[in-house]
């Protein structure tokens, strides 16, 4: 009888010790796929996503933050290149004559938004790989605690 009251006390323990860690299967999945995406749990991650998940993790962070910051400056610059391409073209179709200044210096714009997008894309990638080479892998070091349930009653699995 004594021996429930310290059982049931330590399996509580080691399913909330397991609970409340990150896993691997937390890990930030990279999707190549009609560009690069990231995903998590099956969910597509937009950036700011990205950055509130990494921040246990300063390195991948950090990292993270300057992805973020390089895509937020190619989107401004592409999209403002991209209102004047649209612009000009759009004086062609309505007035007959294309401001060939204004397109110029619109795609010169979006051009030089692209090394913004592929900085991007290296930086966010190494963040998540960063990521999930920190994540606690029960594998990896140490003993691993899981409640397990069979045909012949709860168990306590333990692996290392």
């Amino acid at each position: 009888m004594n021996y429930k009251f310290f059982l049931i006390p330590f399996f509580l323990i080691c399913t909330i010790s397991h609970v409340q860690s990150q896993t691997s299967t937390d890990s930030i999945q990279i999707v190549r796929k009609n560009g690069l995406k990231f995903s998590q749990h099956g969910k597509i991650l937009k950036p700011a996503e990205l950055l509130t998940i990494m921040k246990p993790n300063s390195e991948a962070y950090t990292i993270m933050k300057k992805a973020k910051g390089s895509r937020d400056i190619g989107t401004i610059i592409g999209s403002v290149g991209g209102f004047m391409v649209g612009w000009s073209i759009g004086g062609l179709i309505g007035k007959g004559e294309i401001d060939t200044k204004l397109l110029i210096a619109g795609g010169a714009l979006v051009i030089a938004s692209i090394p913004f997008g592929s900085s991007y894309n290296s930086n966010a990638t190494k963040a998540v790989n960063i990521y999930n080479d920190g994540l606690s892998n029960p594998m990896n070091g140490g003993a691993f605690f899981e409640i397990h349930t069979s045909e012949n009653g709860i168990g306590l699995k333990v692996s290392f």
